[in-house]
C-alpha cells in the first residue's frame, strides 16, 4: 500500500432539490463532511456550486412522485475506486456493515429527532389558545386561527355524531400535512419552505409553475433564520 494506491476522501454534501425554484440560477456554498448521520461530525471545508433546474413538463414532475424510486448499481473494477465511490455516496462509514459504530450512528440519528416534541408543544398551545395561524389571501398581515376553528367544529360534531370518526380520521391526516406545510412556509429560513398545495395543483392541471423564476438576494433572511435556529437550540 502507498499514496498511489489510495484516495483520501475530502468530504461530501447532499443537495436538497425539492425547495429550489425552476429556471432560477443558484450560487450555493455548502460545508462538506466525511460522515452522513454522525451528530459529532465536523466540517472539512466548503464547496461552491452553480445550479439551475429546468423541467420539460411540470405535470410530469408531480406524477414522478407517485412512482417507485429506481435502483442504480455502480460496479468498479478496482477496490480503491469502489471505496471512493462508496465514500461519495454514503460517507466514510459504511452504514451497511454490521458493527457497533453503525448501531451507534443510527441511535444518534433517532435521538436527533426527539426535538420534534417542541414543535408539537407549540402546535398544541397554538391550537387550544386560538393563536393566529393562517394569513388571509388578500390581507397577508392579518392572521386568523383557522386550525383552531376546524378542530372546534370537528370536536363538537364528532361528539354528537360518532359515525363521523372514520371520515374525520382521514381528514385529520390531510389536515396535518397541510398544517405542517403552512408552518414550514411561515418560518424565516427560505430553505425550509416547500411548495404549497395550490402550486402543486396548478402544476398538475395547467402544466406550469406559478413562479417560473425568482430573484433571491444574497444572504436572504440570514439574520432572521439564525435567530430562529438559536431560539430553537436554546429550547432543546
Amino acid at each position: 500500500l502507498g499514496p498511489a494506491n489510495n484516495h483520501d476522501l475530502i468530504g461530501r454534501v447532499a443537495v436538497e432539490l425539492s425547495s429550489l425554484k425552476v429556471n432560477t440560477e443558484y450560487i450555493l456554498t455548502f460545508q462538506i463532511f466525511e460522515e452522513t448521520i454522525t451528530s459529532k461530525r465536523k466540517p472539512r471545508g466548503s464547496i461552491t456550486i452553480r445550479l439551475r433546474i429546468e423541467y420539460h413538463s411540470q405535470k410530469e414532475v408531480v406524477l414522478s412522485n407517485l412512482k417507485l424510486s429506481t435502483d442504480f448499481f455502480v460496479n468498479m473494477r478496482k477496490k480503491k475506486n469502489y471505496e471512493v465511490m462508496q465514500g461519495v455516496l454514503q460517507g466514510k462509514t459504511d452504514l451497511t456493515k454490521y458493527s457497533q459504530t453503525t448501531l451507534l450512528n443510527y441511535v444518534d440519528e433517532l435521538c436527533s429527532y426527539l426535538h420534534v416534541q417542541y414543535y408539537i408543544q407549540d402546535a398544541i398551545v397554538s391550537l387550544f389558545l386560538w393563536r393566529d395561524q393562517v394569513s388571509l389571501p388578500v390581507f397577508s398581515r392579518v392572521r386568523i386561527p383557522v386550525h383552531s376553528a376546524i378542530a372546534f367544529y370537528a370536536a363538537t360534531t364528532l361528539v354528537e355524531n360518532p359515525f363521523l370518526f372514520f371520515p374525520y380520521f382521514w381528514f385529520a391526516n390531510a389536515w396535518l400535512l397541510l398544517s405542517i406545510q403552512n408552518w414550514r412556509n411561515g418560518v424565516p429560513n427560505p430553505w425550509l419552505k416547500t411548495r404549497t398545495f395550490s402550486e402543486i395543483f396548478i402544476m398538475f392541471v395547467l402544466d406550469k409553475a406559478i413562479n417560473d423564476s425568482e430573484t433571491i438576494p444574497s444572504n436572504y433572511k440570514m439574520k432572521e433564520s439564525i435567530d430562529f435556529e438559536e431560539k430553537m437550540q436554546t429550547r432543546i
